[in-house]
C-alpha cells in the first residue's frame, strides 16, 4: 500500500504543471558588434569578456554585423534594435553616430575619436543618455603622425592622405591640415570609396609630387591593408599608418593605438553595464596604450 502511495505521488508530480518560475528559461544577454566575428576587435572583445567570467552561448551571445559606410552601419543598427539586442558596441566613430541615430534606449559602447565634439556624448566624465566608451584626441594623434613621417622621410614637403567615405571625414581632415599647417607640410587628399580605386590613387599621388602617404585609421582602410602596402612599394611612396598590423603587412611606419587593447577596454564597460550600471554614469575613457613601429 505504501509502494502504491509512492506511486501516486510521483505521477502528480511529474503531471503538475511548472510553475511560472520553474518554466522560464533564464535568457541570455545579446550584445550587437558592428563588426564581422573574424575581425581582430571582435576577438579581443570576447577574450576580454571570457577573462570577466562569460561563457560564450551559456552566459553571453553576440550578434554580429559587417559594418560598411554610415548608411549601412544605420541599417544595421536598425535590425539590431529589432531583434532587442541588450548592449551594441561600436567600436569606431561612424557606427557609434549611426547607433546614436537610431537608439537612445539600447546602450551603447563606442570607441571613437573626439567623442564631445562630435556630439556623441554631453561630457567625458558624464556622458549623459545611453553612450559611454573610449574617446582619443584625434588632432593630437594626427600631429605626432605628421611628426613622425617628416622626421622618418626627410624631404616630405607633401603628403598624400587617402580619404574614406564616413560622415566625419570633413571634420577629420579640417583637424590634419592644421595639424600639417603646424609641421610646415602640405597635405593632398585623395578620395577613395572602393577597393578598386587605389591603384589609380596612388598613381594621382606620384602625378601630385606627394613624398609620402598617410595612412588614418578607418574600417574601410582595414581591409585592405595588404594591397595598400604593395602599391606603396610599388610605387616607391614611403607610408605611416594607423591601422593594426600595417607594419606586418608591409608599411614603412606604423603609429596608433592597439586597437585589439581598446576593444579589450570595451569589455569591461560592457560588463559594468549587463551588471546593471548605466552608461550616463560611466566616465568616457581614453585608450591606455600606443605605439609605434618601423620595417
Amino acid at each position: 500500500m505504501r509502494r502504491i502511495g509512492l506511486a501516486v505521488m510521483l505521477a502528480v508530480t511529474l503531471l503538475t504543471p511548472l510553475g511560472p518560475a520553474a518554466q522560464q528559461v533564464a535568457r541570455i544577454p545579446r550584445i550587437g558588434l558592428f563588426y564581422p566575428e573574424s575581425w581582430p576587435c571582435a576577438g579581443a572583445l570576447r577574450q576580454g569578456l571570457i577573462d570577466l567570467g562569460y561563457v560564450e552561448g551559456r552566459t553571453i551571445a553576440f550578434e554580429y554585423r559587417p559594418g560598411g559606410s554610415f548608411e549601412q552601419h544605420v541599417e544595421q543598427a536598425q535590425d539590431l534594435a529589432r531583434r532587442k539586442v541588450d548592449l551594441l558596441v561600436a567600436a569606431n566613430t561612424t557606427a557609434a553616430l549611426a547607433a546614436k541615430q537610431v537608439t537612445r534606449t539600447i546602450p551603447i559602447v563606442m570607441f571613437s575619436s573626439d567623442a564631445v565634439e562630435r556630439g556623441l556624448v554631453a561630457g567625458l566624465a558624464r556622458p549623459g543618455r545611453n553612450i559611454t566608451g573610449i574617446s582619443f584626441p584625434l588632432r593630437e594623434l594626427m600631429g605626432k603622425r605628421l611628426e613622425i613621417l617628416k622626421e622618418a622621410v626627410t624631404d616630405t614637403d607633401r603628403i598624400a592622405i587617402f580619404v574614406a567615405p564616413s560622415p566625419t571625414a570633413a571634420k577629420g581632415l579640417q583637424d590634419l591640415e592644421a595639424s600639417a599647417r603646424a609641421v610646415a607640410v602640405t597635405l593632398h587628399p585623395i578620395k577613395v570609396s572602393e577597393r578598386r580605386q587605389f591603384e589609380e590613387a596612388f598613381r594621382e599621388a606620384v602625378r601630385a609630387r606627394a613624398r609620402s602617404l598617410l595612412l588614418t585609421q578607418s574600417p574601410f582602410l582595414a581591409e585592405p591593408r595588404e594591397l595598400i602596402a604593395a602599391l606603396a612599394l610599388k610605387h616607391r611612396l614611403p607610408m605611416l599608418s594607423g591601422e593594426t598590423g600595417s607594419a606586418e603587412a608591409g608599411s614603412l611606419l606604423y603609429y596608433g593605438m592597439h586597437i585589439q587593447d581598446a576593444c579589450r577596454q570595451l569589455a569591461r564597460f560592457a560588463h559594468r553595464i549587463l551588471d546593471g550600471a548605466k552608461p550616463a554614469d560611466l566616465p568616457v575613457e581614453q585608450p591606455r596604450s600606443s605605439s609605434w613601429s618601423s620595417t
